[in-house]
């Protein structure tokens, strides 16, 4: 995923979810761009979009899988990982 997308999903996430602080940097060992999403002490979020759904998707597209992404977000106290994938996004759990 180039920077202006990365940066542009950042703003996206900052907008839709208030206060949250949102970081991001690209993961190698999984080829995805993860952007750390933190609400408060309460909960930290990771959402991550793989590279073949970064340049399969158009920038609405991915904003329409981010905001269904929210949804799960939004919902848990615990930390989730949701995972933006070509055909499909999963969500679990983060043990720790």
């Amino acid at each position: 995923m180039d920077d202006d997308k990365a940066n542009d999903l950042q703003g996206y996430l900052m907008r839709r979810i208030p206060d949250v602080r949102v970081s991001n940097y690209y993961d190698f060992e999984r080829g995805a761009q993860r952007f750390r999403i933190r609400h408060g002490r309460l909960a930290e979020h990771i959402l991550m979009v793989d590279d073949a759904a970064a340049e399969r998707y158009s920038r609405e597209e991915l904003q329409e899988l981010v905001d269904k992404s929210i949804r799960h977000l939004r919902l848990t106290e615990s930390p989730v990982e949701v995972r933006i994938e070509v055909n499909r996004t999963t969500v679990q759990k983060i043990l720790r």
